[in-house]
């Protein structure tokens, strides 16, 4: 530490309780030395571990310092003075080089070292052995924590003692009164200048241990270098994230290595923060927030640039999340991450089946566009057989490349066939309409009582659902439809389907084949035609077949089918 090793007193071979006129004669004999080529030392000369410069240049800046009283003051504080019956013997071993004994003469005044108290006999004791104690802890090419924390602690205790007074009047003079504060003030601005350049260094001590010494001093000590130290990592932090953000506005494709560098290049800054501050101060929050929202914006930005391209954003977005969540502290951000979070590990858990579409995409897409063509299309049994042709060879390409038993292979070909069966629905039941519609008209007509008649009030006969007109619709065309119906039925049975889709396709199915049988139409007689009644024929249609084949079989139909579909 350069405040003790080429301290101004050292420099010119005085303690720090020298008087003016010893500083005169100091300064006229180094004069000689020089003069006359001699290297300069000094019986007083106090061996520490390392030596002092003492060139012609740091000879004129040591007593430069030390003609200002508050430069005098600071520079004492690093230095030793004689002012006990104690001192004297113990800065003569200092002199021989002998420090394990004058720590043994000083630790007599102070036995517990640092849970000593204070009194006026062991002031300069607390002061001397703090100095040796500093010295010794930057002897070696590492700093010796426990030395350092030592002699930080002793001085603090003194500093903040109502004896420091008998110390700093012996270094300056009758004209210079400090309060506790300004001294605690001077002494901390010159160990943060000293033991800046060993922070978080190798050979150094760590920020973290730095302020845990720290937070063991006085109060005046604590609170000065503690707001003092916060600024850098404060500072760093904010820099940091501004570069960051520039950066990853300009490559979003290299949002997760700058988000990594953000999280690894703040972390000690902000671990700073917390041991300083603690995690609940609003200053800690703000600066960890962020952080936060910084990783946040760098997984997003990677995951959407990525995500539909053959590089997986996945896992990395959910590490840059992850790292947020684990800084954030308002309840804002933090919600937004576990939203993000779990947005990610469902994407991570789907990969196998985006893999999936990625092999059938061209296939997939046709089916669905295909599907989308036939929503604006009549619904007709015709469109459902075309539908299903036009979807086959898709389909079974997708068969091929996942397998018969795939869960997406199965629920699109149900999905082709669920819509060809409400195609298949709507003309069937169109037509059981028409025909119901045209023999209750004939049979209107004819002075009879159609299915579709009602009564008024006077006993008139009138239409539930009166139609402006009949028209004709023979058999002949409703079991056209009927055939064409159960063809189609069976077209969409070579389709593979889930199971769900399979139990309804096959009770639909038993339906329309239980309602043909009833009108004559089987599946192995598309053939059967029953007659076709003379439209001059006062006979009425209804007698031709009973007509609840035709609106209770429609209904039926129209409501298991209309269920299966609405599923």
């Amino acid at each position: 530490m350069q405040i003790i090793i080429n301290n101004p007193y050292r420099t010119i071979g005085l303690l720090a309780d020298c008087s003016e006129r010893e500083i005169q004669k100091q300064k006229g004999l180094i004069k000689r030395f020089i003069d006359v080529g001699k290297e300069i030392s000094f019986e007083t000369d106090i061996k520490l571990p390392t030596s002092c410069n003492r060139d012609s240049e740091s000879i004129l800046i040591a007593f430069a310092k030390l003609e200002q009283i508050k430069s005098r003051v600071t520079n004492g504080l690093f230095w030793f003075v004689n002012a006990s019956n104690l001192d004297e013997p113990a800065i003569d071993y200092l002199k021989e080089g002998n420090r394990e004994k004058a720590i043994e003469i000083w630790h007599k005044l102070i036995p517990a070292s640092i849970e000593s108290e204070v009194t006026a006999r062991n002031c300069s004791a607390f002061h001397n052995l703090s100095t040796l104690k500093i010295s010794l802890a930057f002897s070696s090419e590492n700093i010796d924590f426990e030395n350092f924390k030592e002699g930080i602690l002793l001085k603090s205790k003194l500093l903040n003692s109502d004896f420091v007074d008998n110390v700093i009047t012996r270094i300056s003079d009758e004209t210079f009164h400090p309060n506790k504060e300004e001294i605690n003030k001077l002494f901390a601005e010159e160990l943060l200048i000293n033991i800046s350049p060993f922070l978080d260094k190798s050979d150094g001590v760590s920020s973290n241990d730095f302020i845990e010494i720290i937070n063991q001093s006085s109060e005046f000590l604590k609170a000065y270098i503690l707001k003092r130290f916060i600024d850098k990592p404060i500072h760093n932090i904010e820099t940091l994230v501004e570069e960051s953000e520039n950066m990853r506005k300009e490559k979003k494709e290299d949002a997760y290595e700058l988000g990594k560098k953000l999280f690894e290049k703040t972390k000690s800054n902000l671990q700073l923060l917390n041991e300083i501050l603690g995690r609940t101060s609003i200053q800690y929050t703000i600066l960890a927030d962020k952080i936060a929202e910084e990783l946040l914006r760098c997984s997003t930005d990677y995951f959407n640039f990525y995500k539909d391209s053959n590089a997986d954003p996945g896992v990395k977005s959910l590490e840059l999340s992850k790292l947020g969540d684990r800084i954030a502290c308002g309840s804002k951000i933090k919600e937004k991450l576990k939203d993000d979070i779990k947005f990610i590990e469902e994407w991570i858990i789907d990969k196998p089946t985006r893999e999936k579409f990625k092999i059938i995409n061209a296939d997939y897409n046709i089916i669905t566009e295909t599907l989308k063509f036939y929503d604006t299309e009549i619904e007709s049994i015709s469109n459902a057989k075309s539908l299903i042709n036009r979807c086959q060879k898709s389909l079974q390409n997708i068969k091929k490349m996942l397998g018969y038993s795939d869960e997406i292979y199965l629920n699109l070909s149900s999905r082709v066939g669920s819509n060809a069966q409400n195609m298949i629905i709507s003309e069937v039941n169109n037509s059981m309409d028409a025909r119901n519609n045209y023999v209750d008209y004939r049979n209107f007509l004819n002075g009879g009582i159609g299915t579709n008649l009602s009564f008024d009030s006077q006993g008139r006969p009138t239409f539930k659902t009166p139609p402006p007109s009949a028209p004709e619709y023979t058999l002949q065309q409703l079991h056209a439809v009927m055939r064409n119906a159960l063809d189609a039925v069976t077209l969409i049975g070579t389709l593979d389907m889930n199971a769900s889709f399979r139990e309804r396709y096959n009770d639909n199915k038993n339906t329309l084949q239980n309602l043909c049988n009833k009108m004559g139409i089987s599946s192995s007689n598309y053939s059967s035609t029953p007659k076709t009644p003379n439209s001059n024929s006062s006979q009425t249609v209804k007698s031709e077949i009973p007509s609840w084949v035709y609106w209770v079989g429609g209904f039926i139909i129209f409501a298991i089918l209309s269920k299966a579909c609405n599923r």
